[in-house]
This record gives structure tokens, C-alpha cells and sequence, in this order.
């Protein structure tokens, strides 16, 4: 009796352990199977949070596709393009500053289809904001300019949020397949007395190839 119950405590011993061997080695024992890890942990925004969230909005109508949204690949995007922080602004990550006062400004970069323009871009943006938040934006202005010798696109709104609202200014700079983004904001309170130091970060882009 004893034996017989010692033979089958050794053998579930045995099939877990080759059991656990095989899932280490992504599948059945024998089988001709190849491990795959998991997709790395995507970038996330620490601190203030961006309320503009694009991918979370449904499409505009008449468009069939959601718009192109930034890579989440801030080593990525840093490697590309840059800024130069004035005093005062801390790194949180690279391509990401921000202020004591809740003034913070990123970099993105994004590869929209071919067919679509960098007006046509940055009208579905505009629209999917609009879509998503509804009364809450509030649109201000919008223009074109050169930036770094590139055409771009950029334009100022606010956020209605608890507690208090946020100001932003979205600029969209055209490089052949490639459009980079530079997102500023800050609390609508502290945003025209930021003005000037976001201008002067946005004149310090540059592209690194």
C-alpha cells in the first residue's frame, strides 16, 4: 500500500515537473515550437497625464480608420528628434519635460498614410478631439509655420477638466513620411505666462539624422 503510494506521489512529481520544462521551452515536450516572450511594456506618460487622449476617441464621421496615433516608443522618438529644456524644466523621460507648476511639453512622432496631407492629418486630429470630448474643447487658434526649415501645422485649444482646465498647443511638423509632434500644455491658469518658454523649446527642435 505504502509503495503503490509512494510510486504515485513520484509520478504527479515527475509529470509536473515535465510539465514545467515544457512550458519554459514554449510547448509540449518534443514539440517543434519556438518561445516567443512577451511584447515589451509600452511608455505611459507619469506625470501631469495628457487629457488629450486621440486613440481613446471614436472617429469622426465619414472616417472608415481611426487616426494615425504617436509611437509610445519614447527611445524611439528621442533618437529622431529633440528639444533643449530651458531652466527650471525637468526630465521625466526622454522626448518628455515638465515644470513644478504643471507646464509640461513632449515629443511624438507618427507615420500617417500616404495619401493624406499634413492638413489632412491634422484636420482628422482636430475632428476625433472635437468627437471625443464635445462641448468640453474649445478651439482657438490654428496656423502654418516653419519649423527647424520644415512646413508645419499647429493649433491652440482648452480642455474643460476637474479641477481646473488645461490649455494646449499642438504643433505637427511634416517630414517626408514621418510627421513630429510637439505637445505643450499646462493648467489654463499657468499656460500665457508659459507661452514664451514653450516657443522658444519649440525653436530649439531639431531633427538627429
Amino acid at each position: 500500500m505504502n509503495k503503490n503510494m509512494n510510486k504515485n506521489i513520484l509520478s504527479a512529481a515527475l509529470i509536473s515537473l515535465l510539465a514545467l520544462t515544457a512550458a519554459s521551452c514554449g510547448g509540449p515536450a518534443g514539440a517543434n515550437s519556438t518561445f516567443v516572450p512577451p511584447p515589451a511594456p509600452t511608455y505611459q506618460k507619469t506625470a501631469p497625464p495628457s487629457p488629450n487622449s486621440r486613440s481613446a476617441a471614436p472617429n469622426p464621421p465619414g472616417v472608415q480608420s481611426s487616426v494615425p496615433t504617436p509611437s509610445g516608443n519614447q527611445s524611439l522618438t528621442s533618437a529622431l528628434i529633440s528639444i533643449t529644456p530651458l531652466d527650471g524644466w525637468d526630465t521625466l523621460d526622454p522626448g518628455f519635460y515638465a515644470k513644478p507648476d504643471g507646464a509640461s511639453i513632449s515629443l511624438a512622432v507618427v507615420y500617417p498614410p500616404s495619401y493624406l496631407t499634413l492638413d489632412d492629418y491634422v484636420s482628422m486630429v482636430q475632428a476625433q478631439i472635437k468627437t471625443g470630448r464635445g462641448d468640453a474643447v474649445r478651439f482657438e487658434s490654428a496656423s502654418h509655420l516653419t519649423v527647424a526649415g520644415l512646413d508645419a501645422r499647429d493649433f491652440v485649444y482648452t480642455a474643460v477638466n476637474k479641477p481646473g482646465d488645461y490649455k494646449y498647443r499642438d504643433v505637427y511638423i511634416q517630414n517626408g513620411a514621418s510627421v513630429y509632434i510637439i505637445e505643450c500644455w499646462a493648467p489654463a491658469a499657468v499656460y500665457d505666462k508659459t507661452a514664451d518658454e514653450f516657443q522658444r523649446m519649440i525653436n530649439s527642435f531639431a531633427l538627429k539624422n
